[in-house]
């Protein structure tokens, strides 16, 4: 969904995004402020009411069907990359260490 350098940047520092920043990405559709959020919500299910329920059934498939392909290799490969870090002893640091209130000590082991 967003170009290979951002979520590098995203996954490598862990730090969260804004809002806005999610909306310049294309993570979000829109950014309302929380009081116009229902409304807002409120009125975008309206719009969709107003078209053919099965015209709307089989675009919902479509756009489904077709992240869910790529993301089942996208899953699997992630899954064969991150085993030797699941079992690793950095995966016991960073939990340990948020536990005990102390900056983490990676050994990178």
């Amino acid at each position: 969904m967003i170009p290979p350098r951002v979520a590098l940047e995203i996954l490598l520092t862990g730090e969260p995004i804004s809002a806005q920043r999610g909306y310049e990405l294309g993570f979000v559709n829109t950014v309302v402020p929380m009081a116009e959020l229902k409304s807002t919500v409120a009125e975008l299910a309206r719009r969709i009411m107003r078209n053919a329920p099965l015209s709307v059934r089989a675009s919902k498939a479509m756009v489904y069907a077709s992240n869910a392909a790529a993301a089942e290799g996208a899953f699997a490969a992630a899954e064969q990359l991150f085993e030797k870090v699941y079992l690793s002893d950095d995966a016991q640091e960073g939990p340990r260490s948020f536990g005990e209130s102390r900056p983490p000590r990676w050994t990178g082991r």
